[in-house]
């Protein structure tokens, strides 16, 4: 848990920093779950201890897939995947592709990195986002 909590941290820190966030206009960090359990007491605990600079919904796989639409993404700032999730459409590998590319950051922690294993384009392009994005 301490290797994700430093994970977000560090992830959410740099976004704060190039956004000029403060409680007035807080970082909107949407996480991404589903696919395997957790323990989401503690883990929603975590989120909530990083401030009122920051705030967070959690949107679960597989109806997480409309948060990537055009109409859904000025919801939120940030996306933080936390899940083990396999199943992925043509329609929604090319929706999410298409949010990355248009500059959402991403943070893919633990197992998520591993997700979509079977689509080339997506880890190509989130690890893309990783090394450009903060």
């Amino acid at each position: 848990m301490k290797n994700i909590i430093s994970s977000v941290f560090l992830a959410v820190i740099a976004s704060i920093t190039l956004m000029g966030s403060n409680p007035a206009n807080p970082v909107r960090i949407l996480v991404i779950t589903g696919g395997h359990g957790y323990k989401v007491e503690q883990f929603n605990e975590m989120l909530t201890s990083m401030g009122p600079e920051i705030t967070w919904q959690v949107a679960e796989l597989p109806g997480a897939f409309e948060m990537f639409k055009p109409e859904n993404r000025n919801k939120y700032d940030v996306l933080v995947f936390y899940h083990m999730w396999q199943k992925i459409t043509e329609e929604q590998a090319e929706t999410f592709a298409e949010c990355i590319k248009s500059g959402k950051p991403v943070v893919a922690l633990h197992h998520s990195i591993c997700a979509f294993d079977e689509r080339d384009n997506i880890q190509r392009e989130s690890v893309s986002t990783l090394l450009i994005y903060p």
